[in-house]
């Protein structure tokens, strides 16, 4: 069965031939990628910062993607109801430690055209965003939706891309938000 996986522009940003851990990680996992039979998702706002952030390497794996037919262009992902309810988090007066700071939202915003995007397709996002993901998942406990999503996150889970390669890419429990 082909998934529907996106891949965040931070993973197109730091591909390359190179030998600097963060090239070899993305390149990595954008081959293993190739080399299975899934597609990758680009809303417009995805691709649009694709064409402005990635590297040459991921430039000719997208090309290479697209001839084999396995991009899906999307439209506009955008979920009014997910994003008010993300914009609520953050507090209207003095911040407690278990609050969302301003950035904290912001950051979650800038993002969240890759999580409006997975909860369209197959619920799964790969990206190299660990603060993000932790703010996604911390937001869990005030909007049930985000629980629905699985977040790869090539810097803590490099060790795994055989063993998920293996099982076709499938959700495992310890990726959910």
């Amino acid at each position: 069965m082909s998934r529907e996986i996106v891949i965040d522009t931070c993973v197109a940003t730091s591909s390359s031939d190179g030998d600097a851990v963060d090239a070899v990680c993305s390149s990595k996992f954008l081959n293993l990628f190739f080399s299975s039979t899934h597609k990758a998702v680009f809303s417009k706002k995805l691709e649009a910062e694709w064409n402005r952030h990635e590297s040459s390497f991921a430039k000719q794996w997208r090309s290479n993607m697209f001839k084999k037919n396995r991009i899906i262009r999307g439209n506009d992902y955008s979920n009014e109801e997910l994003s008010k309810s993300i914009g609520k988090l953050s507090p209207k007066g003095r911040a407690t430690e278990n609050d969302f700071r301003k950035m904290d939202v912001k950051l979650m915003m800038e993002d969240l055209h890759l999580i409006e995007a997975a909860l369209n397709h197959c619920k799964l996002v790969v990206s190299k965003d660990s603060t993000v993901r932790k703010l996604y998942s911390k937001a869990t406990k005030h909007i049930s939706t985000l629980k629905k999503i699985s977040w790869y996150d090539l810097k803590t889970d490099a060790d795994k891309f055989d063993a998920w390669k293996e099982s076709d890419f499938q959700i495992e429990q310890d990726t959910l938000l």
